[in-house]
């Protein structure tokens, strides 16, 4: 039976690496451990970071799955080479009969839009926003602009609550 410091820093016996660790303390001493341990986290660190950099964590069925650049300031250009998706995310709030819509139309020469959808936050409170994604592809090389309206759709002749205009530059 290991001494009680040990016990309470090995709670994880039915681990199996906790075993491990707890046969190479009873076996080797405490030196052993930090050693081991030490090779068990740069082990993990070396496979995370290799995994990350050729896509293959956050893999979906057997393809490398990498995720679109998301973007929320339109102070800061879009930078994105051609052919590459990209995601604009915007703060809304349905509940007050406000949704975003494109201000102008595409330049379908260089973006072309993907779709939008809305998600909500989490929490019981009524009436509380989230955010829409709009998603889109850059298809051509050059610069553009994106803007967007803050309106209520069945309202004519008002002015957007909100106006947001986000200017892509492709292959850069």
């Amino acid at each position: 039976m290991p001494p009680p410091i040990l016990r309470t820093r090995l709670k994880v016996r039915s681990n199996l690496l906790g075993i491990a660790v707890y046969k190479i303390i009873k076996k080797e001493g405490a030196t052993k451990m930090r050693k081991a341990v030490a090779v068990i986290i740069a082990f993990l660190s070396l496979t995370t970071f290799i995994g990350s950099s050729f896509g293959w964590i956050g893999e979906k069925h057997g393809k490398r799955h990498r995720a679109e650049m998301k973007y929320t300031d339109p102070m800061k250009p879009i930078r994105v080479k051609v052919g590459k998706k990209f995601v604009i995310v915007l703060e809304s709030n349905p509940t007050t009969g406000y949704q975003w819509q494109l201000a102008q139309p595409l330049d379908e020469s260089k973006v072309k839009g993907l779709g939008s959808k809305y998600k909500g936050v989490h929490t019981k409170r009524v009436g509380a926003g989230g955010r829409e994604t709009w998603n889109f592809r850059s298809v051509g090389q050059g610069k553009t602009a994106i803007s967007f309206q803050y309106v209520r759709p069945w309202e004519k002749g008002v002015a957007p609550g909100e106006m947001v205009t986000f200017e892509i530059e492709a292959d850069f």
